[in-house]
């Protein structure tokens, strides 16, 4: 699947583009730290704002329409902030953090399932 399907070649083609390090948070603030607020949707959107909002939510209906993944937010002690562990039965996809200008995705292969990359 490509992302231009579902987002157009606006949203593909971004700042990210020129830095291909998507580790680094280039100074930017990590959000949804407190961890007596549950990230409903309200609280997402106005953390993220309208527009990456919709993304987020355009992204959740891919993950559990089209490939039965399943979100779970829970409250991380270790990174101090709140994050959506995305799931297929028991097995974690991928890791989902809100930042205070985008979205952020980490994804972690082992050696047994990286040949499917």
């Amino acid at each position: 699947m490509c992302l231009n399907e579902h987002f157009g070649d606006n949203i593909v083609k971004n700042e990210y583009n020129e830095n291909l390090d998507f580790m680094e948070s280039n100074n930017e603030t990590i959000l949804l730290r407190d961890k007596d607020i549950e990230p409903t949707d309200a609280v997402l959107e106005n953390a993220l704002g309208k527009e990456r909002f919709s993304i987020y939510q355009k992204l959740i209906k891919i993950f559990t329409n089209e490939y039965s993944l399943e979100p779970q937010w829970r409250y991380y002690k270790d990174g101090n902030a709140w994050l959506c562990k995305i799931v297929y039965k028991k097995k974690t996809i991928l890791w989902l953090s809100v930042w205070e200008n985008y979205i952020k995705t980490g994804f972690y292969f082992t050696e047994k399932t990286r040949l499917g990359v």
